[in-house]
């Protein structure tokens, strides 16, 4: 596994490109599930392998405290 892979891109550029791929896909709207179509909002998904809900309680708590902090 590359685990570079399984992270947020470094750079905004990069970041443009995962936007430029998803809108590429074969179900247009794809990206649209993720955020607005003016980019004001996003939704952020999580897969845990660990399928516990404690650990995705955990998750939340630190996305909460992340927004609130910035």
């Amino acid at each position: 596994r590359n685990q570079s892979f399984y992270a947020v891109p470094d750079s905004a550029a990069a970041v443009g490109q995962v936007f430029v791929q998803l809108e590429g896909m074969k179900k247009k709207d794809s990206l649209f599930h993720l955020v607005t179509r003016d980019y004001q909002e996003a939704n952020i998904w999580f897969q845990l392998t660990s399928g516990d809900n404690k650990d995705m309680e955990a998750v939340v708590a630190e996305v909460e405290h992340f927004l609130d902090a910035n």
